[in-house]
């Protein structure tokens, strides 16, 4: 069984920069809580696994590309 960050590394290696409401959408379904997705993302961002851009928050794999940080 796949946890919640495995999934979110899954997601974003398909389609890098995702805000945390795509990525709810995506791994949890249209509509659905997004305070899952965002708690997992702090964690991986904490631990230097993803980054997070500034506001507007999108979540990435890698160095940021500045194109896709507004």
């Amino acid at each position: 069984m796949t946890n919640l960050k495995e999934k979110i590394m899954e997601s974003l290696k398909a389609n890098n920069y995702q805000s945390d409401r795509e990525l709810a959408d995506d791994i949890l379904g249209i509509g659905s809580a997004q305070q899952s997705i965002n708690i997992a993302c702090r964690q991986l961002e904490v631990a230097g696994i993803i980054g997070r851009t500034e506001r507007p928050i999108k979540n990435f794999i890698g160095e940021i590309d500045p194109t896709q940080s507004k």
